[in-house]
């Protein structure tokens, strides 16, 4: 089904239910690359594209992610990533190659991790986070714009980079 038609069918049955008080939907994402090889992070920084993902907006009281994570890498071992989430574009971090953004990760929302033991490896993931984190989860789905940053744990091969796919949002509107 088309993108616009997705949106439309959503927007037209979160206005039927409306007056059923509040009730789950889910808000499909765009895929997503993050290349941590040319972005070239430390161990403590995270990764953020500097292209949200963008989609239509919805007003919600809780969300969690699920999808797919894949890890890809010409060279490299095993690999943590910790996920971030940002509502907000992440201007006061420092701009590598007009695409990524690599931020301190202190203070950063963390949302989840994931441990990978080689490249190809694909694995499930269910993003949610702390408090602080589904505050920024909510308003980043809310305003139809969100930053997902990774941080690695472990080596940084050559050419490593984390695919999300079939990201879908589950959110509980009023």
């Amino acid at each position: 089904m088309h993108y616009l038609s997705k949106y439309l069918l959503t927007a037209f049955g979160t206005a039927l239910l409306s007056a059923c008080g509040a009730f789950r939907i889910q808000v499909p994402l765009p895929d997503q690359t993050l290349d941590l090889s040319t972005a070239a992070p430390t161990a403590t920084q995270v990764v953020y594209l500097k292209s949200p993902l963008a989609f239509p907006a919805v007003s919600l009281t809780s969300v969690f992610i699920t999808g797919q994570a894949t890890y890809t890498a010409t060279t490299g071992g095993a690999l943590t990533i910790t996920f971030y989430a940002r509502a907000t574009e992440p201007t006061s971090c420092t701009l590598v190659a007009t695409t990524y953004y690599l931020c301190d990760a202190t203070g950063e929302k963390e949302i989840g991790s994931i441990s990978f033991s080689a490249p190809g490896e694909t694995r499930s993931v269910t993003f949610q986070g702390d408090a602080a984190a589904q505050t920024e989860l909510i308003s980043g789905i809310g305003n139809g714009r969100l930053w997902l940053g990774a941080k690695y744990g472990g080596t940084l091969g050559t050419g490593v980079k984390i695919d999300f796919k079939q990201m879908v949002a589950s959110v509980t509107v009023l």
